[in-house]
């Protein structure tokens, strides 16, 4: 009896636990980059995080970042963005963003945990380790965040983000933000202003961040130029193919 009460009790928490596999409908994955990460104070080291829009609606969700510091205690949030939309059945990522580490920090083994939800309510988290080893590298104030000026909150103005990679060979993905639904050009130009392609002609996007691939293998290596024009907006960065 006791072992047959036994397997229904897992068999409820099996259940249970794939039930909540189905209603995570969002998740996120940091990643460090050039792990195993060992950083001096007032040093910094870069991740890339991917957030996965599993619903085939648009949603709004909150992001952040914490730590569990060498002495087993939690810490933060170190960074915070409420209200974010991301398009139904899509995956953005955020490529190299730096996160610094003050000249005060404690020396030895830290989780670096980005959460996403409802906040403070986590619906997914992921992390990675790093190390804070002896030295100083330089001067830092607190456990600022850098290149996150380009993630937009809800509310701001559309924008267009940095092409990752950059330099390139030969295909690079351009992300942009539209903090409405409106008519899109997404246009490449050559480094003498010459229409080198169109991306995205005339079409209508939805709110939220997205992301397109372009293909520049039957192009020459050089310097171009992506315009992107959003309703009455209009962003233009620069790249490098380089092959």
């Amino acid at each position: 009896m006791a072992r047959i009460t036994f397997s229904l009790l897992t068999a409820l928490i099996l259940c249970s636990l794939a039930a909540f596999a189905l209603a995570q409908e969002q998740e996120v994955i940091v990643t460090p980059v050039d792990p195993p990460i060992e950083v001096y104070r007032g040093d910094n080291f870069r991740y890339d995080v991917t957030t996965i829009n599993h619903a085939d609606t648009t949603v709004r969700i909150d992001g952040w970042t914490g730590l569990t510091l060498p002495d087993g205690s939690h810490y933060g949030p170190l960074w915070k963005r409420y209200n974010v939309p991301f398009l139904g059945d899509s995956t953005v990522t955020f490529y190299n963003v730096f996160q610094r580490v003050p000249n005060y920090a404690y020396l030895g083994q830290y989780n670096f945990i980005f959460y996403i939800g409802d906040f403070p309510a986590i619906t997914d988290s992921s992390y990675f380790d790093f190390t804070v080893i002896e030295g100083l590298a330089g001067e830092s104030g607190g456990w600022d965040v850098h290149e996150w000026g380009e993630v937009e909150p809800v509310g701001a103005s559309s924008s267009i983000l940095s092409n990752y990679p950059n330099p390139f060979n030969a295909t690079t993905d351009i992300h942009f933000f539209l903090n409405s639904d409106q008519a899109v050009n997404l246009e490449v130009y050559d480094i003498l202003g010459r229409r080198v392609t169109a991306l995205i002609e005339n079409t209508f996007c939805e709110a939220g961040y997205h992301s397109i691939a372009w293909d520049a293998s039957a192009h020459a290596s050089g310097v171009y130029f992506y315009k992107l024009t959003a309703g009455e907006n209009v962003f233009t960065k620069r790249m490098t193919l380089l092959k």
